[in-house]
């Protein structure tokens, strides 16, 4: 049975929103979208217009947490309320196509805080069944890794910062690369998403740490493929966190927090 929610003021339409959004058990198509809409709308209608501004900006804003910004045009234009195309058309250009995005001097200070500078080279190694166990390469600066037997380092080289930074600035074009090469072949299944700068650093990030390869098999990436971007959210928080790589739960935290911010 549904539950009425009832508000005095302005305040208690937040709640109502979080409700009808939360009691959603279908897919959000755009008709779903335009209902939810017009279900406000007419809550709101007595409203001052500064109230009404930030009450939709919020409504937008959760709906894009569970779809993509291409469906909630769809349904503003359907619903043609000039105040809410208008915060749409705003919204709208924080929102890119990912194949014409790159990373941010943000977006690369946060990779390179979680990777933390090391300019000595070592072996990642770890105990299973009270065995030492290595990953079988040679890692260096700014979490630079090498397979052992092709490797330009060995473990206990040491190299200078600017060594470090141009490492670092391989892995950043490499990472890149294959993330334009994932989003052009969705471009060519007909996927068509927008992310904004945010999203695509968390992206980077994630990439960065596990790997295009397991990146594109990730639950995670399946998550933004389908612009459902808050249950991708909540997937990143898991992704390749083990008990192995503990550590890896603040770090996919900070990831997810990037991903929601600019929504």
């Amino acid at each position: 049975m549904k539950h009425i929610i009832l508000f005095e003021d302005y305040q208690g339409i937040y709640e109502y929103i979080d409700f009808i959004l939360c009691d959603t058990n279908e897919k959000l198509s755009s008709q779903t979208i335009i209902d939810k809409f017009n279900l406000v709308l007419n809550k709101i209608k007595d409203f001052s217009d500064n109230r009404k501004r930030k009450i939709l900006t919020y409504l937008i804003s959760s709906i894009l947490s569970m779809t993509s910004i291409n469906d909630v045009i769809k349904s503003v234009n359907h619903v043609r309320d000039p105040m809410l195309i208008q915060i749409t058309n705003q919204m709208q250009s924080k929102y890119k196509d990912p194949t014409e995005l790159s990373i941010s001097e943000n977006g690369e200070y946060n990779i390179k805080k979680f990777e933390k500078i090391r300019l000595k080279a070592y072996e990642v190694s770890y105990k299973h069944k009270k065995k030492k166990i290595t990953d079988k390469k040679i890692t260096i600066g700014y979490g630079h890794a090498e397979p052992v037997k092709t490797s330009r380092f060995r473990v206990g080289d040491v190299i200078d910062i600017r060594t470090a930074n141009n490492l670092f600035k391989e892995d950043i074009n490499k990472t890149h690369k294959y993330l334009q090469h994932i989003f052009k072949e969705w471009k060519r299944e007909g996927v068509d998403i927008k992310l904004t700068q945010n999203q695509y650093d968390a992206i980077m990030s994630v990439a960065f740490n596990v790997g295009g390869s397991a990146l594109k098999r990730s639950e995670f990436m399946n998550h933004v493929k389908n612009g459902d971007f808050e249950t991708a959210a909540e997937k990143l928080l898991t992704t390749r966190v083990s008990k192995k790589f503990p550590g890896l739960s603040i770090r996919r935290q900070s990831e997810a927090d990037l991903f929601l911010s600019s929504m």
